[in-house]
């Protein structure tokens, strides 16, 4: 799984409705980060919590429309 990029100025906790939707959130969050090299995505170990970093609000907030519109 990716980390948390060292130049991640901003994380935000998301979190899928259902155990299936999080694994397929993890494969299209593996996409995202492909192609855009300032965002990542880890899962705290301790709390199990998903965790998606970028630059901006902005960044993550378009992110997070992307990942509504596109896989509900």
């Amino acid at each position: 799984m990716a980390t948390c990029a060292p130049n991640a100025l901003l994380e935000m906790r998301i979190e899928a409705r259902t155990r299936h939707d999080a694994e397929g959130l993890l494969r299209v969050l593996a996409g995202i980060a492909a192609t855009e090299p300032a965002f990542s995505f880890d899962t705290n170990p301790e709390s199990g919590e998903l965790i998606i970093g970028g630059v901006s609000e902005l960044q993550l907030d378009g992110i997070i429309e992307r990942l509504k519109s596109e896989h509900g």
